[in-house]
């Protein structure tokens, strides 16, 4: 039937096919019908639809009414063009509303990345396409892992398409925390209603809402209630779910439960294991844990990420834990938890040696102060015997001659405290002297005061305490070396510049699996094997020296780098925020840190503690071998001048011969 109106076309038929049904002969004659007419009557024409189109399309209509859209929510409708018609009908509604934007299936496909990105802010995507298409649109978001429990999709299916390849095709294409809600159009206006839930076994199933009523606007209204429900409510219980935790042995973190060899329990200690014990019965769930030989993990330069990272990002791990420093490179790849405890690296290096007291007779002074009193007590005979010849010069006076070697002999006597045998009439001399002997009695106090501190109480090694004395440390043939692929690797093998590209060039580059150690373990046990130096989170610092004996190890005062530790998950798990929440919650009443403390208590308790203390001991004769290294240095040197002395006579007397 077709109707003229006020010099418009309104064409009213039965039709059940789309309009750019190609393959359908009669829609075919019927756009031809349509097209000739507007042509020749010069008429705009619209086309009222009927019977299946006709119910999706109000179907959609009350759906899109119904949405609550005024918040910063953005609407994004993805169909095929064989159902341009319904998109025609919807556009009087969609446009009225702000942050609603539609792509052809076609195009957007190479724009999926984008309309997923968690930049673009909340959204909605309503789909409306075909199975097929439906499906090969989630096969695209697993290839590139564009999963977000930020996006609820709505799927709308029309009574021709099939449910059951659309869920079974599903099943394995959505990933956990992605809520889908699918639509299926049934007769006499009416619409099956399915909801994504999570489920035990980690597997998203589509739960059965009913068969609801398109034309009551209750009912969709509810769909809509549903349709945006925060998903993360549904991991408020995990309904017994077990949990498969990636995790390392990292006191104080974590320490799990072992077996010693005689067949004794070692209970389970540690904040980690504080946190998994008061979570899992909050949120229901049960776990097991795995390790990974390449320990914490991270990405590779080829893509890849190994690790417990690499357990998390193949989805091996549900999350990782047990010290995992939050840092921009891991975040790339997996979601973090907000941090819940704060740590700092220092170095770790053997207890500073003690020093051959043999030389104790020279260390109150350095190397410098020798030097510079060696050169003024020799220039202070010459400047003695100048001053003594010029001042009797210009007074006319006399006085006893003294040669030179009198002056500087007398110097010397000063400053090893046997007293001065020079008595001069001149006060020139005089006020020297008084100087002399001023700077005789400094000199004598502090080195007779540093040299019995030094003989009584023994003498150690320079410590390695921060950054700046790793390239001393290196020169007296120390090796840097950390645990490879963690925050520490990252961090200093990505500067450019500065104090960590200077520690960077420091490590044994020659061959680094000696400065880059699989675990922990091996770097503190080679600090008591071999000159080594560690760098190491504090607390794991603190608690591997004491359990190995405190005495045995120097743990540096200066700290650097400061550390987060966060839970790690695969990039859009909806266990994230709920986990980081109750993290949030036992970091700010102190729990994390007393179960923390409690680990170090219970690991020090029984460690072996030295009793050895800095106590007073009699001098002995490695003590004073310095004085005897002198006297042996004066007989020697006598020797010497008394030999050239001998010899310079004798060619003196064959001359006069």
């Amino acid at each position: 039937m077709i109707i003229v109106e006020k010099n418009e076309l309104v064409i009213c038929e039965n039709l059940y096919f789309g309009m750019d049904d190609t393959s359908n002969p009669d829609a075919l004659a019927f756009s031809e019908l349509l097209e000739s007419y507007r042509l020749v009557n010069n008429v705009e024409c619209t086309t009222t639809l009927t019977g299946d189109t006709y119910e999706l399309s109000e179907m959609l209509k009350v759906l899109l009414a119904s949405l609550d859209l005024e918040e910063p929510l953005h609407l994004r409708i993805l169909y095929e063009e064989v159902y341009e018609d319904v998109m025609t009908s919807l556009s009087a509604l969609y446009r009225k509303k702000d942050g609603v934007m539609t792509y052809t299936y076609q195009n957007a496909m190479p724009e999926l990345g984008h309309l997923l990105s968690p930049s673009v802010g909340k959204r909605l995507l309503l789909l409306l396409c075909s199975p097929e298409a439906i499906l090969n649109v989630f096969e695209k978001i697993q290839e590139e892992e564009l999963d977000s429990h930020f996006v609820p999709w709505l799927v709308v299916l029309d009574n021709r398409a099939s449910l059951e390849q659309v869920v079974s095709g599903l099943q394995g294409k959505i990933d956990e925390g992605t809520q889908v809600l699918l639509l299926k159009m049934e007769e006499d206006m009416r619409v099956k209603v399915f909801l994504t839930r999570p489920d035990p076994q980690k597997i998203l199933r589509f739960q059965d809402q009913g068969t609801w009523d398109i034309l009551s606007q209750q009912r969709m209204k509810l769909l809509s209630t549903l349709l945006m429900a925060n998903i993360l409510d549904e991991y408020s219980d995990l309904k017994g779910r077990e949990m498969i935790v990636g995790a390392q042995n990292n006191l104080p973190v974590m320490r799990k439960m072992q077996i010693d060899p005689d067949g004794n329990v070692i209970p389970a200690i540690g904040m980690d294991i504080g946190i998994l014990e008061t979570l899992s019965p909050i949120l229901n769930f049960t776990y097991r844990f795995v390790e990974d030989p390449d320990g914490w993990g991270g990405p590779l330069p080829n893509g890849t990420a190994i690790g417990l990272i690499g357990m998390v990002v193949r989805k091996e791990a549900t999350f990782a834990l047990s010290g995992m420093s939050i840092i921009g490179q891991r975040e790339d790849i997996v979601d973090m938890s907000c941090p819940y405890y704060e740590d700092s690296l220092n170095l770790v290096s053997r207890a500073p040696q003690k020093l051959n007291p043999a030389l104790a007779a020279f260390t109150p002074f350095s190397f410098q102060v020798w030097i510079l009193m060696i050169a003024v007590t020799l220039c202070m005979g010459p400047i003695l015997k100048i001053v003594s010849m010029g001042t009797a010069f210009h007074l006319h006076k006399e006085e006893t001659n003294h040669k030179l070697q009198v002056y500087s002999f007398n110097v010397f006597r000063s400053i090893v405290t046997q007293g001065n045998m020079i008595k001069t009439k001149f006060w020139p001399l005089r006020l020297i002297f008084i100087c002399w002997y001023l700077v005789c009695i400094v000199v004598s106090a502090l080195y007779s005061g540093t040299l019995t501190a030094f003989l009584a109480i023994p003498s150690y090694e320079k410590p390695i305490d921060n950054l700046n004395d790793l390239p001393r440390a290196v020169e007296e043939g120390f090796i840097v070396g950390t645990v490879k692929d963690t925050v520490i690797e990252y961090i200093l093998r990505g500067a450019n510049e500065g104090l960590y590209k200077q520690t960077w060039d420091l490590l044994h580059h020659e061959d680094l699996k000696q400065s880059l150690l699989p675990n922990p373990t091996l770097g503190f046990n080679k600090i008591l094997e071999e000159k080594f130096v560690f760098i190491a989170p504090a607390a794991v610092s603190v608690v591997a020296a004491t359990t190995r004996g405190r005495e045995q190890f120097h743990l540096g005062r200066g700290r650097f780098y400061p550390l987060r530790y966060g839970i790690a998950f695969h990039t859009g798990s909806p266990l994230k925020d709920r986990f980081s929440h109750l993290l949030l919650r036992l970091t700010e009443g102190g729990l994390v840190n007393k179960w923390k403390d409690d680990a170090v208590l219970k690991i020090t308790k029984f460690s072996k503690v030295s009793d050895k203390s800095i106590t007073l001991s009699p001098i002995t004769l490695s003590n004073i071998q310095a004085a005897f290294y002198v006297l042996t240095l004066g007989l020697l040197t006598s020797t010497v001048a008394l030999l050239i002395e001998n010899m310079s006579r004798s060619h003196h007397r064959l001359n006069i011969r």
